[in-house]
């Protein structure tokens, strides 16, 4: 096979620690340059770790994206200025050739040197953020909008028709009614005037007596 990095460092990833490989020796070289090392995946280690590759000479980094745990190992090595390439676990499985106890680091980096595998599309940094935030954003809405599902169902099953006479019982007036019932104080109709009218005086569409009607549970 033709080699096409001549300096490499394949790296698996866990949670706690990362397993490096590193390979260096020109395509004439019938047996490269072995090097193995450990680090942990705390920030000062990982750090050790991009400067111990330099140390190396190391220019292409390869690794699995493992989960969630790639992520923090790329963003710290990323500056130091290697080539990065991030492969598809599935894609490394299915590649004929491992040895039985070869480790699955020294096997990354063998693949890096002869460019065996395709990389993963990662987008800039800033672009990663970007997506983090709107994902984490619409799991919140999410979130959110089951627990106010379970609200309503509570509400349902105690026969308490709120939604009946009011749009929203999470906001403005709804939601001082609701607070109403979760604080177990006595509702009447003066404590129903008082939580329907809001701060520009607006009022309930629907009368005291009938916000009052539909809070009588079962």
């Amino acid at each position: 096979m033709e080699v096409v990095a001549e300096s490499v460092a394949g790296i698996d990833v866990h949670q706690k620690e990362i397993t490096v490989t590193v390979l260096i020796g020109s395509a004439e070289s019938a047996k490269p340059k072995k090097v193995h090392a450990r680090f942990q995946t705390v920030t000062f280690d990982l750090k050790a770790c991009g400067a111990w590759l330099k140390q190396q000479d190391v220019k292409q980094v390869l690794m699995e994206s493992t989960g969630q745990y790639w992520r923090p190992v790329w963003q710290i090595l990323e500056p130091f200025g290697f080539n990065m390439i991030l492969c598809n676990p599935r894609i490394i499985k299915n590649i004929p050739g491992k040895k039985t106890d070869q480790k699955d680091s020294e096997w990354l980096s063998e693949l890096a040197r002869y460019g065996l595998v395709s990389a993963s599309y990662v987008p800039p940094r800033q672009i990663q953020e970007l997506r983090e935030s709107t994902r984490l954003s619409k799991s919140i809405t999410q979130q959110m909008t089951r627990l106010k599902n379970q609200v309503h169902d509570i509400l349902q099953r105690s026969n308490i028709k709120l939604t009946t006479y009011v749009s929203d019982i999470f906001s403005g007036s709804g939601r001082r009614i609701l607070a109403l019932l979760e604080n177990g104080e006595v509702i009447n109709l003066a404590s129903i005037e008082q939580a329907g009218t809001g701060k520009r005086g607006y009022r309930l569409k629907a009368t005291p007596k009938q916000i009052l009607a539909s809070l009588m549970a079962l």
